[in-house]
């Protein structure tokens, strides 16, 4: 069953933990082919409803993960503070909407000199998909960056934004999942 049916195509779909809603990321905007933009919605799948989860004009978030709880969306991006030269951090938005204005949000990773989601290249295996995954009781984000010329598991503490460095080697971790248990 279709559910959207925007003018652009949405992209990143994550099923909320009660599995009534979709998260994705979407550019929504009139003059979507002028600029390079994305917001992050929410779909009732019953209702059909769409909500706004960002909004802004210089706004670009993508890959949406519902956190534990329903009612909290992670997701990287930035609001482009350097223009073109802007990195992507790791954001926490309202699900319900109220976020959804071009100061909304919370920026996690803004203190720390690493880039969530970016990706590495490597001739002997291809990269995984950029993933965030929080621990079971939403306190830890578990995610990967590049640091020192290696790609490395990196965990960040909901509350207060302190880092963990999971990894520490000269490794390139090309693809990973967390299960539910001490230490994720």
């Amino acid at each position: 069953t279709r559910l959207t049916d925007g003018p652009t195509g949405e992209h990143d779909p994550a099923w909320s933990p009660d599995g009534k809603r979709i998260a994705f990321s979407a550019d929504r905007r009139r003059d979507h082919d002028l600029t390079f933009r994305s917001n992050l919605y929410t779909i009732d799948v019953a209702s059909r409803e769409i909500t706004a989860v960002t909004a802004g004009p210089m706004s670009f978030f993508t890959d949406p993960t519902w956190m534990p709880d329903g009612r909290t969306i992670v997701a990287l991006g930035h609001r482009f503070p350097s223009h073109a030269a802007s990195r992507n951090d790791l954001w926490l938005f309202s699900a319900d909407g109220s976020d959804a204005n071009p100061g909304g949000g919370r920026n996690l990773s803004r203190a720390h000199d690493l880039m969530p989601g970016s990706g590495m290249n490597s001739d002997v295996t291809i990269g995984a998909a950029i993933r965030v995954i929080p621990s079971p009781d939403g306190a830890w984000l578990t995610f990967t960056a590049p640091i020192q010329g290696a790609y490395e598991l990196f965990r960040i503490a909901v509350d207060d934004g302190r880092l963990e460095r999971i990894t520490d080697d000269p490794h390139y971790i090309s693809g990973w999942d967390g299960i539910a248990g001490e230490g994720i």
